[in-house]
């Protein structure tokens, strides 16, 4: 039967990058080009971020077109992930926390310094980094996160400032 059939998969967690759409169009001459408001000329999109998408579909023999939008989501409740903290001993903003991991209690954190090495890590997300590493403070700086669960899948990466 003639119609638009699409398989949309939400990203899990905004920055994850994982979420796709399939469309498949059917009648008409058959022959249809695509334009999606990010430029890309497929009817498979992948690697998609929570956001809209839209997408123009022409039928190249009628050159009739059709507009479709679609709103990307977050699929799960997503680690919410500091961008900076202040370990100077103010009692604001004191350590690193990572929040809304309830969905998440067997999550490793891991934190790296800008040549890769670890300056910290959790297991099951029990604990908050407090700038440290090996009893010395670090250094105002960019460090880098990863989240995963404990089947290793990534459920968030980023930057977070140190400033002393």
């Amino acid at each position: 039967s003639d119609g638009v059939f699409d398989n949309v998969d939400m990203p899990d967690c905004e920055y994850s990058f994982d979420g796709s759409i399939n469309l498949l169009v059917q009648g008409g001459s058959g022959d249809f080009e695509y334009l999606w408001s990010n430029g890309e000329t497929s009817e498979i999109l992948s690697g998609l971020d929570i956001g809209t998408y839209i997408i123009e579909a022409t039928d190249l023999e009628t050159n009739c077109s059709a507009y479709f939008n679609y709103y990307l989501v977050q699929e799960s409740n997503c680690p919410e992930v500091p961008t900076a903290f202040s370990p100077n001993g103010d009692n604001i903003n004191d350590f690193w926390i990572v929040g809304a991991m309830d969905d998440y209690l067997d999550a490793e954190v891991s934190v790296f310094n800008r040549w890769g090495q670890r300056v910290f890590y959790s297991e099951n997300n029990k604990e908050y980094w407090d700038g440290t590493f090996r009893g010395k403070d670090m250094p105002t700086a960019d460090y880098f996160y990863i989240i995963n669960n404990k089947e290793g899948d990534n459920l968030s990466h980023g930057r977070v400032t140190l400033r002393r």
